[in-house]
């Protein structure tokens, strides 16, 4: 006599295969679009630095201490910098710290803005970022300008973070 086949049940593994299957798909999700968060933080890093740059007349001691040290927090040690008659040459951290006082010292308030920013990925942990650069503020002396520039970052990714290891400020093209 033949043994009648048992029935198997599969209602109770379709849970555990759609949860494999729902974290297949986020870990793809995941890594397809890690050069688009990359984009996204380099991009975020650049507002904020342009952020910190900025200043008005009200600002208090702990907000301008605060802002020096994100200025400071966003480039690598040492950074490249080359800015026309500005500043040029290699900046190790307390080197750009004391230029970054002194910045902040000699203007009464200013407004600087990134623009059009545009992110290159040039490696896994290596980018470069193209950008509008504006700066209009009045020094202490009560002199104003407003100054346009293109820049061009070098950015590398260190411990899980985007730093900028160069900066180099070109004339604008009309």
């Amino acid at each position: 006599m033949k043994k009648p086949l048992k029935k198997m049940y599969f209602g109770k593994y379709i849970f555990a295969v759609l949860l494999l299957l729902a974290l297949a798909a986020g870990a793809w999700y995941w890594y397809s679009s890690a050069e688009k968060r990359d984009e996204a933080l380099i991009a975020k890093l650049i507002d904020t630095l342009a952020a910190d740059l900025s200043k008005n007349h009200k600002e208090s001691t702990a907000t301008a201490l605060l802002k020096v040290k994100g200025i400071a927090g966003a480039f690598t040690d040492p950074m490249t910098l080359s800015m026309d008659r500005y500043a040029a040459g290699s900046y190790d951290r307390d080197r750009l710290l004391s230029s970054i006082g002194r910045y902040r010292t000699m203007i009464a308030q200013a407004n600087v803005t990134a623009s059009d920013i545009t992110v290159e990925m040039t490696g896994k942990n290596s980018a470069r970022a193209y950008f509008s650069g504006r700066f209009a503020g009045e020094l202490k002396n009560s002199m104003s300008d407003t100054i346009v520039k293109d820049i061009e970052a070098e950015l590398i990714k260190l411990d899980g973070r985007w730093l900028i290891r160069s900066m180099k400020f070109r004339n604008v093209l009309h």
